[in-house]
């Protein structure tokens, strides 16, 4: 029985730690401006069997805010 009670607070422990990391984590990413821009339009691709294409869609990984405000007004097919 006293196992039991050791084992359900070391897992209740566990699991507070890895939810109060990963609410820092979430706010972490907010307060950095960390925004992915997805490129249009897909890239398409021969490959070099015939009849056979490869589809790429790239995205931008920004840190800097001021830098994807230039990037939306410069083009303005690009979408967060």
């Amino acid at each position: 029985m006293e196992c039991g009670m050791r084992l359900f607070g070391l897992l209740f422990s566990l699991l507070s730690f890895l939810l109060s990391q990963l609410r820092k984590r979430k706010e972490g990413a907010e307060e950095s401006g960390i925004q992915y821009l997805e490129m249009k339009p897909k890239f398409t691709v021969n490959l070099s069997e015939p009849k056979k294409y490869l589809m790429v869609q790239v995205q931008l990984l920004l840190e800097d805010i001021e830098a994807v405000a230039k990037i939306k007004k410069a083009h303005a097919d690009i979408t967060s």
